[in-house]
């Protein structure tokens, strides 16, 4: 054999060795804890947070860094309610969880009702009982809304700033009242204290997103998107149930609303392999193989694995054929946006203060932001 020939193959036998002995970069994070106070007097805030939580989701999507999608991670816990006097009228709704729909669904079920607003105890929570990433480079925040003094509770606000600087978690302040009030109230103080930026947000006004000439057409593939959803095992149809109430939640606000939830479910950040069996088949086709009749939904337990496999594909096909239906709407309704002047990223409300700050703070980091 010639010996350039040797040489040749040689090379490509390392090179594929080296490939597949490469270990495969692990995703970076992105993780949010927004502390929300519930009080008599937030009606403002948390109507804010609900309407603009989908935008402010499909925003996220937008970071990578080194040229890779990021895991984006969200908790809600709230404060300043009128239950749970043995924890301080603290809630911690959710871990930190790509599930979405959970974290959406615990977010609408808020309401307004309450007197004592202890921040420093909910910042102290947030930092001991969430499931921070130890990653240095992985971008760790907390984002606390309301108003009234920062320093109320038996929790000394500083003390736990201090210790969520110390595990790396950034602690954005957001006043929901006048600058200086805010200043006046030590809201800036606890954001200095944790490296964090102070806030200052307007509840009193409502931000209305734009409706589209194509909100219908988006609504209508979304109804035929969720036909191709086959929840599976335990879970299956509680989350179903979920994905259903969430769709229901956001219809309720407006058709721009919706808009917004269903874009983020054509993302590939929308994934669902704990309970969507078209997910799950998408990434490993052999659970199929795995799965008992009584896991797989009533009209499926009674195929044989061939045609539950067609099925699966089929289900599959649809969805894609759905998702791209979207996807030119959506365009279609972005580009009308853009050009109407509606797409303001600049408003002193919830949505804008957490996404500029989570671009400025993950730029820091290394994240890009499209």
């Amino acid at each position: 054999m010639p010996r350039n020939l040797i040489i040749a193959l040689l090379l490509c036998t390392l090179l594929l060795c080296t490939s597949a002995d490469k270990p495969k970069r692990k995703s970076s994070k992105i993780q949010i804890a927004l502390l929300l106070d519930v009080s008599g007097s937030m009606a403002g805030l948390i109507n804010q947070a609900k309407g603009q939580f989908w935008r402010m989701v499909n925003e996220l999507t937008k970071a990578t860094r080194n040229g890779q999608n990021v895991r984006i991670e969200l908790s809600i816990l709230s404060y300043g309610g009128d239950t749970l006097a043995q924890n301080d009228y603290i809630q911690l709704h959710t871990l930190l969880t790509t599930d979405v729909d959970l974290v959406s669904t615990e977010l609408f079920k808020l309401r307004d009702g309450g007197l004592s607003e202890y921040c420093g105890q909910a910042i102290q929570m947030a930092v001991d009982s969430l499931n921070w990433s130890p990653g240095k480079k992985d971008l760790k925040v907390i984002f606390i809304a309301g108003n009234e003094m920062f320093d109320q509770g038996n929790v000394d606000y500083r003390q736990a700033c201090k210790e969520a600087r110390k595990r790396r978690i950034i602690v954005n302040t957001v006043y929901c009242g006048s600058e200086q009030l805010g200043v006046d109230e030590l809201w800036a103080s606890g954001a200095k204290i944790a490296r964090g930026k102070y806030l200052q947000i307007n509840i009193d006004t409502t931000y209305q997103l734009a409706n589209t000439l194509w909100d219908d057409k988006i609504i209508e593939f979304n109804s035929r998107l969720n036909s191709t959803y086959i929840p599976f095992g335990d879970m299956g149809d509680k989350a179903l149930r979920r994905q259903k109430r969430s769709d229901e939640n956001a219809m309720l606000l407006g058709n721009a609303y919706m808009r917004e939830r269903v874009m983020f479910k054509i993302s590939e950040y929308y994934n669902n392999p704990h309970w969507d069996l078209v997910d799950t088949f998408n990434r490993d086709t052999s659970i199929l193989s795995r799965l008992k009749k009584s896991e797989l939904p009533l009209n499926m337990s009674a195929m044989t694995h061939k045609r539950r496999t067609r099925y699966l594909q089929e289900k599959q096909m649809e969805r894609e054929v759905y998702q791209q239906g979207v996807r030119v709407y959506c365009e279609k309704a972005r580009e009308f946006l853009i050009s109407a002047g509606k797409e303001d990223g600049f408003t002193p409300s919830l949505d804008n203060s957490i996404i500029n700050t989570i671009k400025e703070q993950g730029t820091a980091l290394g994240y890009k932001f499209e």
